[in-house]
C-alpha cells in the first residue's frame, strides 16, 4: 500500500533528499502494517521540532482507504559502525568519533482496512470518530497532529534501534506499531468530528 502523503515543513524535502540517506529499512508485515524507516543525514543548522500526524483516506469505488501514520525526529545520532543510536561507546573516547552522524529520523506507517477492521468495538459509529475510522466508514479525508508523549517516543526509539531479524522482527515491530496506533487514536476517543479534536494523553 503506497503512502498517500507526509508531513510538510520547511525545508523537509531538500533535508530527505536521497543524496543525503544513511539506513533505510521498508518492509511489508503480512495482513498488519506497511512500514519505512529512513535515516538522513540532519542538515546544520536544522532546528525543527519532532512531529507526528495521522492521515486518514476514506473508502472509495477505487480502493479500501487507508490510515497512516507519519513521524519526523530530529533529536538523534547514528553510529555507522552498529547501524543504530550512538551509545557513546568507547571505541573512539579520544577525539571525534567518524562513526558517528547526527540524523533526521523518518518513519511512516500505513495500515490495512482488515488489520484494522478487527479492532473496532462495535459502538455507534456516529458519535464515536474513532470507530468509523477503524471500520472505513468515516466519509471524509483528514490529516491530525499526533503528540510526541513519552510513549510513543518509546515506541519510535524502539524501531529504530533493535536488531531483531526475520519473523521476530514482525513481531517485534508489530508490537511496537500497535503501541503508536493505540496513542494515536487516543487522541480520536470520544470525539464527533475530527475539527474538534482533542487529545487524551494515555496515564
Amino acid at each position: 500500500m503506497p503512502f498517500q502523503t507526509s508531513i510538510s515543513l520547511p525545508g523537509l524535502a531538500l533535508a530527505t533528499d536521497a543524496g543525503n540517506l544513511i539506513q533505510e529499512t521498508e518492509q511489508q508485515v503480512p495482513g498488519s502494517v506497511h512500514y519505512s524507516i529512513r535515516r538522513y543525514l540532519r542538515p546544520d543548522g536544522w532546528a525543527r521540532e519532532d512531529v507526528g500526524m495521522l492521515h486518514y483516506e476514506p473508502a472509495s469505488s477505487e480502493g479500501g482507504g487507508s490510515l497512516q501514520l507519519y513521524f519526523c525526529l530530529t533529536g538523534n545520532t547514528y553510529c555507522a559502525r552498529k547501524g543504530k543510536d550512538c551509545d557513546n561507546c568507547s571505541v573512539h573516547k579520544d577525539g571525534p568519533c567518524p562513526d558517528r552522524t547526527e540524523s533526521l529520523d523518518m518513519l511512516q506507517f500505513s495500515f490495512t482496512p482488515s488489520f484494522l477492521g478487527q479492532f473496532a468495538r462495535g459502538l455507534n459509529e456516529s458519535r464515536h470518530i474513532t470507530e468509523s475510522v477503524l471500520t472505513f466508514k468515516h466519509t471524509r479525508t483528514f490529516s491530525k497532529t499526533v503528540p510526541l508523549c513519552n510513549k510513543t517516543r518509546t515506541a519510535l526509539e524502539a524501531l529504530l534501534n533493535h536488531s531483531y531479524t526475520e519473523s521476530l522482527a514482525n513481531i517485534f515491530v508489530n508490537a511496537q506499531v500497535q503501541l503508536l496506533l493505540l496513542q494515536s487514536l487516543s487522541c480520536l476517543l470520544g470525539e464527533k468530528e475530527p475539527e474538534v479534536f482533542e487529545c487524551r494523553f494515555l496515564a
